[in-house]
């Protein structure tokens, strides 16, 4: 399962690496208990800014269910230059699911879809000043404690603990 927390720095790192190092020694005492892997944003990239890494051009790749043609060699074919549907037989026909895919269930027909490994946003580590008044997580990691709830509001957390300052982190954490 994946889930976002939030984990406040009391500075802000000067890049990604050192970021990740601090997060390292932040997060360690809590592996196997709440985590067994984590990456800086993940699919929470963008929740600090409201970025919306499956817009991004840069996160596409080709589409592996009709290798970046758009069309599935099993759901297309094309006959004197008119794109025709099938359906898993093989018979032409106007196969609805293939029709609303528009060729591929994959990329509907762009032939790209979204990668599953978005690249580094550099907002995911952002000084709290910055941050949006309504970021929501599932937990909060701050001086050591982790601070869960059902979407806990992170910066009401961090004020009711008397935090005013540094940065917050976005994490993608699996268990």
């Amino acid at each position: 399962m994946h889930f976002q927390i939030e984990v406040h720095l009391p500075t802000v790192p000067r890049n990604r690496v050192e970021a990740e190092a601090r997060l390292a020694d932040v997060l360690a005492p809590f592996e196997n208990d709440y985590w067994d892997w984590w990456v800086i944003g993940g699919r929470w990239t963008g929740e600090h800014d409201g970025y919306r890494p499956d817009k991004d051009p840069v996160n596409m790749k080709d589409c592996t269910c009709c290798n970046g043609t758009g069309d599935r060699p099993e759901w297309v074919t094309y006959v004197n230059g008119v794109r025709t549907f099938l359906n898993d037989r093989g018979l032409s026909t106007d196969e609805e699911w293939s029709r609303q895919c528009n060729g591929c269930n994959g990329c509907h027909g762009t032939g790209r879809e979204v990668s599953m490994s978005y690249a580094d946003h550099a907002e995911d580590i952002m000084p709290l000043s910055k941050i949006r008044k309504d970021l929501k997580a599932y937990a909060v990691v701050v001086e050591g404690d982790w601070i869960e709830g059902d979407r806990t509001p992170v910066l009401k957390t961090l004020k009711n603990l008397g935090i005013k300052g540094g940065c917050l982190v976005t994490v993608d954490c699996h268990n």
